[in-house]
């Protein structure tokens, strides 16, 4: 499947050029079709094969490096009449949106957040507006922008000086680790740039405007926002806006291409889901004014009934996407958390 991914992402002109000097006809005398078309027609039927699997076969975060290069050419490559229908499916769309989560939320490596960038200016690239809209609501932009301020700056690493004897054993070791710290800055500034590059793209394709949660998303968090004013028992609106929210977070409804009713942790993020929770179950009108209320008890049952229900796991699905809302608004200047360590230990224990 390798093979025929890099076939697949080479140029159409520069492989006819070398069957017509190896002896092929330029086009089929039965047919008329050029070997270009035949080329083309090659690259869609690889893609309609390859795309879905390639984005659901493994988790975002365990998809090795092969893959996300092969990924990055047929991105690149197929034609866009070919790419939207084979993000059509809701599997394929949920594994690209976990694909660009994982870059922008912190990619485990310099190289992973490089393929990252290249695979978001694929997208952006092919000036279809669905396609630019769930790039962006993803917070690609913003994330692209972090990037590209992290450019090298100062003096290059100094080569270490040459010496000898006993010493020679820390020469070769300062030597190795000025190599290292040349390979790093060359990276950085390579990722830097591509950043940069996706900075401008995205922004041009999108003609500077900011992308905005759906209507419908919005509007269910506007109505759990009003109802941390008001006692229970709670209205039919509330309890509707609740499981509206839960079928959000299960991803049953807010995966489409368009972006209409996209929702992601940057969605999230924007309308302050954890703000709006937290006030919701805080809500305790007996408290004096000017302490910090505590959590309403009755209202924590009611919203784990109205989470949970349905399907198990609704709980550990809210946890992820707080998860992914802090992940994806930090600029720590780090590459990836360890599981043990940092908020994922804590919440996890």
């Amino acid at each position: 499947a390798l093979d025929q991914v890099q076939l697949f992402g080479l140029a159409g002109s520069k492989i006819e050029e070398l069957l017509v000097s190896r002896g092929a006809v330029s086009s089929c005398a039965s047919t008329g079709i050029t070997l270009e078309q035949q080329l083309r027609n090659f690259r869609s039927t690889v893609g309609k094969q390859l795309l879905p699997p390639l984005l659901t076969s493994f988790t975002a975060s365990a998809m090795p490096m092969e893959l996300l290069e092969a990924l990055e050419l047929m991105l690149q490559t197929l034609d866009v009449e070919v790419l939207l229908p084979c993000l059509e499916s809701p599997a394929a769309l949920r594994g690209l949106s976990g694909l660009l989560q994982h870059f922008v939320g912190g990619a485990d490596g310099v190289k992973t957040a490089l393929v990252g960038c290249r695979i978001c200016r694929a997208l952006t690239l092919r000036n279809e507006a669905s396609l630019v809209k769930f790039v962006q609501g993803h917070g690609v932009l913003r994330w692209a922008r972090w990037l590209a301020s992290r450019r090298p700056t100062g003096p290059a690493p100094s080569p270490p000086r040459g010496s000898s004897g006993l010493s020679s054993l820390l020469a070769g070791h300062q030597q190795q680790q000025y190599q290292q710290q040349l390979q790093q800055r060359a990276a950085t500034e390579e990722l830097a740039i591509e950043a940069g590059k996706l900075v401008q793209e995205l922004a041009a394709a999108s003609g500077g405007e900011d992308w905005k949660p759906s209507s419908d998303l919005t509007e269910t968090l506007s109505i759990v926002a009003r109802s941390a004013d008001l006692p229970l028992p709670f209205d039919d609106a509330t309890t509707e806006a609740l499981q509206r929210l839960r079928s959000y977070l299960e991803g049953e409804i807010g995966m489409t291409l368009g972006g209409g009713e996209l929702c992601t942790a940057y969605g999230l993020e924007k309308l302050d889901l954890a703000g709006q929770l937290l006030r919701f179950l805080r809500h305790s009108p007996a408290e004096a004014v000017g302490t910090c209320p505590k959590m309403d008890g009755d209202r924590w049952t009611f919203f784990k009934e109205m989470i949970s229900s349905g399907a198990p796991g609704g709980l550990k699905r809210l946890v992820r996407a707080l998860h992914a809302i802090i992940e994806t608004g930090e600029t720590f200047p780090v590459w990836h958390h360890k599981r043990e360590r940092g908020f994922w230990g804590l919440t996890e224990a």
